[in-house]
């Protein structure tokens, strides 16, 4: 049996991902199971374009005035218990950063290319982030200009004067030529650079297609087409850019997410059929998801139930979508911009869960508000899932973790966990409160606060005695630490066991059996594995132990008894678990 350290510093990686497969947590007055609250994406496109959402227009030029107005909004995001801004930085070959090849959006002063005196990306950014949201930045990708005429005259140049050659009229709008493989490279190299230069946590990408089947690219097609089929040569070509997109941005930031919304329908299904992103628009992005280019698809599923009289079934096509998610995330996108949409908003939440969708992304703010349209169903926090392709390794819980009383309630405070494994730091801390009932015991774990990755205390007005704490870690995947707890006055204190899942391969080891657990305090730890007639048949660990994370193991071919059940003492707490074969 090998000893616990070599085995963590032996198979890291791996063993520390299944801390993130929360099974069970003993309660401090009675041992029942603590399922973490479920994970969702809530979302929302904040737009710019045309002072849609934001800026105001009666704010053209006046910095100190945009910034209140997009804190207001960050504001009601957050106390409307949302988690991601879908910010639109580029909707039209233009800017709401400072870029060198493209220039400032007009939205922000009244002029194409007038410097608004300020960065809104990173200020955006850097208050989302105090409010423990993420700001996934959302680019308009080939669609160039709206308008009849031309942009004017700038500098830097709008890339439709720079490279007149590259875009072509489609319906009254400038278009870029995703055939051509200059426009695929400027446009990768654009999106890498603002990755580079911002700490967003997430590229949201639209627009990533062509504008329509009949779209005027016959040049370019006998130019670089070599023979092929059109439809497929333009699907190959929009496959190319996103493919090699991620590539630069996984080499630059390679835990930086990358999402996409294309068009509800894929290909048409029964009860819905309608513009087919894969067929009409050359949009194959469930093959973004099965190439790992993209880690979510935010689909705009922008139509009703059919029970309230949709031709087009909602219902099915979050389905069909979830049921194609290679592993990825599947955030339905809703139109609650659409009147005969809004009603059924709190039906369609209940859908998406219902069907294992990973969260709901509204388009757009100003539809969403005032909050009515949800009825209850974000009554608590949620955090959004974790994205463990990109990083299986989470980090380290808190240390220091304690409560102590005020005039207001109870102050929580802790200490920065060391850096994980894979050096990675904290991102966000999460702080969860389970309440007590009338009947003394402690309620199931409600996300309470989720704050920035700097904060070290926090206060909740919740009476003294009346609240158990737990604050856990977040990276930039959202992969979750093990929880550091506190237990209130006068009771004992409360201990966490971990075991992996041999459902996901990512958390199980062939050679190793392990188990993780997590004590608050110095105190005797005892693990022994038992045989199925209650006898003992090996001791793990048996000593005293100073608080913290721990993880042991032994090797399957040394498991002394064919059926083995995990027993844990620590303290006066005992807890029983099944040892994964």
């Amino acid at each position: 049996m090998d000893p616990a350290g070599e085995i963590v510093s032996r198979c890291a990686a791996r063993v520390l991902t299944a801390i993130v497969a929360i099974l069970c947590a003993a309660a401090p007055a009675a041992g029942y199971a603590q399922p973490r609250p479920p994970r969702e994406y809530r979302a929302v496109w904040l737009t710019t374009l045309r002072n849609h959402d934001w800026p105001d227009p009666s704010s053209e030029g006046d910095p100190i005035a945009q910034r209140r107005a997009l804190g207001r909004i960050l504001d009601t995001l957050k106390a409307l218990h949302f988690n991601t801004v879908f910010l639109q930085v580029r909707s039209q070959g233009n800017a709401f950063y400072r870029s060198d090849v493209e220039p400032w959006a007009a939205e922000l002063t009244g002029r194409l290319g007038g410097d608004p005196g300020w960065d809104p990306l990173a200020w955006a950014v850097e208050q989302a982030h105090e409010r423990g949201l993420e700001v996934h930045a959302w680019v308009n990708v080939f669609k160039a200009w709206n308008g009849e005429s031309p942009p004017p005259a700038t500098v830097p140049a709008h890339p439709v004067r720079a490279h007149p050659h590259w875009v072509k009229r489609y319906m009254g709008q400038y278009w870029f030529d995703p055939g051509i493989p200059a426009v695929r490279d400027y446009h990768a190299r654009l999106l890498v650079d603002l990755a580079s230069r911002y700490d967003i946590d997430a590229i949201h990408l639209d627009y990533v297609r062509y504008p329509g089947p009949d779209f005027d690219d016959t040049d370019t097609w006998r130019k670089y087409g070599h023979g092929a089929e059109r439809a497929v040569w333009r699907r190959k070509n929009i496959d190319s850019f996103v493919g090699e997109l991620a590539s630069r941005l996984r080499a630059v930031k390679p835990t930086l997410r990358i999402g996409a919304a294309p068009i509800g329908i894929y290909r048409n299904i029964p009860r819905a059929r309608g513009q087919q992103g894969y067929v009409e628009l050359a949009q194959d992005a469930r093959a973004w998801l099965k190439n790992g280019w993209v880690d979510y698809l935010a689909p705009q599923i922008y139509w009703g139930l059919t029970e309230h009289g949709s031709r087009i079934d909602f219902r099915a096509l979050v389905t069909d979508w979830v049921e194609e998610s290679a592993g990825k995330h599947i955030v339905i996108g809703i139109a609650a911009y659409k009147e005969e949409v809004r009603p059924q908003i709190g039906q369609m939440i209940d859908v998406c869960r219902g069907l294992n969708a990973h969260g709901e992304a509204y388009f757009r703010y100003r539809f969403i508000e005032d909050g009515l349209a949800f009825t209850g169903r974000y009554e608590a926090q949620a955090i959004p899932p974790a994205s463990m392709w990109l990083d299986p390794v989470p980090p380290n819980p808190p240390s220091g973790f304690e409560t102590r009383p005020d005039e207001e309630g109870v102050i929580l405070s802790w200490r920065p966990p060391e850096r994980a494994l894979d050096g990675e730091t904290v991102r966000r801390f999460v702080v969860y409160r389970r309440l007590r009932g009338q009947d003394g015991r402690f309620g199931l774990p409600v996300v309470a606060a989720v704050l920035p990755g700097h904060a070290l205390s926090w206060r909740d007005n919740t009476p003294v005695g009346a609240a158990l704490y737990e604050i856990t870690a977040l990276d930039r995947c959202n992969n979750e630490s093990a929880p550091a707890v506190v237990a209130p006055a006068g009771q004992p204190p409360a201990i966490s066991v971990f075991t992996p899942t041999l459902s996901d391969p990512v958390m199980y080891d062939e050679e190793l059996a392990l188990v993780g657990y997590a004590i608050p305090a110095r105190m005797n730890v005892r693990i022994r594995l038992l045989e199925e007639s209650g006898a003992e048949c090996a001791v793990l660990v048996d000593g005293e132990q100073e608080a913290g994370t721990y993880i042991v193991g032994i090797r399957r071919k040394e498991i002394p008894c064919p059926t083995a059940r995990v027993m844990l003492e620590a303290g006066d707490r005992r807890t029983i678990r099944p040892m994964p074969r």
